[in-house]
């Protein structure tokens, strides 16, 4: 999974357990990936909406906003 996330220019991951000493942890860190441990569990909890539109489509609200 790691690396389909660096193939599709990911540079940050949220996550709720740390990758420590999991194959993971040297992925994300050899690719200067920032991985950022959050208790949240949906985007928009993480981050707030964007203003500018999401190239997924929608306002860039979150999961499922169109």
């Amino acid at each position: 999974m790691s690396e389909w996330l660096l193939q599709n220019g990911v540079d940050t991951v949220y996550t709720r357990k740390a990758f420590d000493g999991k194959g993971p942890s040297y992925v994300f860190s050899n690719a200067d990936v920032e991985v950022i441990i959050t208790e949240d569990k949906r985007i928009d909890e993480i981050r707030p909406p964007s203003p500018h539109p999401s190239p997924l489509g929608g306002e860039g609200k979150g999961e499922g906003d169109t």
